[in-house]
């Protein structure tokens, strides 16, 4: 396309994100955040124990410590600095995590509403209501501060520039492509099993460049995307160099997670991996309940408006995210969070294959009125009927084992603590604690090990304090002092217990 065209395009794509534009993109994502998320401050407490980890090592970071050495957990080290930013924040709550959760959603609605207008020249702001109920509602979205929230609007930024140039027939500049190398960089030093979508991406720009013999466009885009991964990764590099743990972080953040957090259920490698993607797809419909219905409804709109190019690109770009986030045979509820980038064209290409069929959404008249009815519905149905965690709207702080046990745990004047046996339970986050055990909690890898490293640790320097899921627990010279239930997930109670250290 030549540049004449291009600066017309774009300026008619500006033209449509307004001041009015951003600031009801940013109501609506500290709406939909607040309402969806237990990091919200009208929740009690985010009592995710993901969250949780990642504050404990955010805190223990910022309190002298390196992880991966002294304190052991498997996400990247990117995660973390995000959250010792969090802590610094706020250093007994999740208000800080809140704040970035807003600035998240609003990124990644505002990309959203972009990408929309690349398939409409039409009024249709009203979807963006919709995109967000059905991102942030869905179960997938869990609790609030997981890894893949923090990099769907990463991810939905190269998927926006890429279906950008293949819609308009233009290329990638320069620049855009050091975007997409920064971005792709936070997200492999965040989680590298989300990289899936960026590997999609990148085999379709090979074959397209390849094809049109354009090998030097080829390697100046190699380049600049090189470029980007480099500037990301300084932070990483430069903590690593200054902490001597380049040989911790990559035996835990890679070595580990690589040989030690995949399962099988089957010997047989082939039926493993059948299974493991017919179980994670199954996932998909139960816990991102609108992914597969969007991505059938693009796929039938691209067959039918003739759109192969895009069709292929996207497909490429879900479907290699897919194979990667389920390869290792874990299926966690979060996982298809980050297929969401489908939703906001799955849904312009649904309104686009109605529109001419359903008389009210082309009726001028009642335009100017369908964007406050749909966010009003969209609100309603994420109060009432899609968002999980409303349930526990009815708790209090003081009803909670988390801020229980505290009250025993600050009568010391000088408290250790140690969450044994089990994921980080929040007692951490509240008490205001560091752990002094690497092995701070028991993640879902080596279990085993980790355990008997806790057992260990309660021998050689037993901390003043263990919380525990089991009840009678035997740790030696210990008293249990308390015990208190939650409700983790709607209808789910988990009852922890409070051990104290005989004197």
């Amino acid at each position: 396309m030549n540049t004449k065209q291009n600066t017309t395009y774009l300026s008619n794509e500006n033209r449509r994100i307004t001041i009015k534009t951003l600031v009801f993109l940013f109501v609506l994502s500290a709406a939909v955040i607040t309402l969806c998320s237990k990091c919200s401050p009208i929740y009690p407490f985010n009592n995710w124990d993901d969250t949780n980890s990642f504050f404990t090592v955010g805190k223990a970071i910022a309190n002298g410590k390196v992880v991966y050495r002294d304190i052991y957990e498997q996400k990247g080290p990117l995660l973390y600095y995000l959250f010792v930013l969090v802590y610094r924040i706020s250093e007994t709550t999740f208000i800080g995590a809140y704040i970035f959760e807003i600035a998240a959603a609003f990124l990644f609605l505002l990309l959203s509403l972009k990408t929309i207008h690349l398939f409409t020249d039409k009024k249709v702001f009203f979807i963006i209501p919709v995109v967000a109920a059905t991102v942030y509602g869905c179960n997938a979205f869990q609790m609030g501060g997981s890894v893949e929230e923090f990099c769907l609007p990463l991810i939905m930024y190269c998927f926006y520039t890429a279906a950008k140039a293949v819609m308009k027939d233009s290329e990638i500049g320069k620049l855009q492509w050091l975007i997409i190398g920064v971005t792709s960089g936070i997200v492999l030093w965040s989680k590298f099993s989300l990289l899936g979508f960026y590997l999609g991406f990148g085999c379709y720009i090979i074959v397209y460049y390849i094809k049109r013999k354009q090998h030097k466009k080829l390697f100046s885009a190699f380049v600049c995307l090189f470029c980007g991964i480099v500037i990301s990764s300084m932070p990483v590099i430069i903590y690593c160099t200054l902490t001597r743990s380049f040989s911790d972080m990559f035996q835990v953040y890679f070595y580990d997670n690589i040989f030690h957090y995949s399962t099988s259920e089957y010997s047989n490698p082939i039926i493993s991996k059948i299974m493991n993607y017919g179980i994670g797809a199954a996932t998909i419909v139960i816990n991102n309940i609108a992914c597969i219905p969007m991505l059938i409804c693009f796929v039938i709109y691209c067959i039918k408006r003739s759109q192969i190019k895009i069709l292929i690109l996207v497909l490429a770009e879900f479907i290699c995210a897919f194979l990667l986030i389920y390869a290792g045979g874990k299926r966690y509820d979060y996982y298809s969070l980050i297929l969401s980038f489908i939703i906001p064209v799955g849904l312009i290409s649904l309104y686009n294959l109605l529109e001419n069929k359903i008389k009210i959404l082309s009726d001028t008249r009642i335009q100017g009125y369908i964007p406050a009815i749909i966010t009003g519905a969209a609100m309603l149905l994420l109060l009432v009927f899609l968002c999980p965690n409303t349930y526990m709207l009815k708790y209090k702080k003081d009803d909670l084992p988390q801020y229980k046990f505290t009250e025993y745990i600050l009568q010391s004047s000088d408290p250790t603590l140690l969450n044994y046996g089990s994921l980080d339970g929040g007692f951490y986050t509240v008490s205001g604690i560091v752990p002094d055990c690497k092995y701070f909690c028991v993640l879902n890898l080596k279990t085993e090990e980790l355990i008997s490293e806790q057992d260990k640790y309660i021998k050689e320097q037993p901390p003043e304090y263990i919380v525990s899921k089991e009840e009678d627990g035997q740790y030696g010279s210990y008293t249990q002092i308390s015990s208190a239930e939650i409700e983790n997930r709607k209808g789910k109670f988990v009852t922890y217990f409070l051990y104290k250290r005989n004197e």
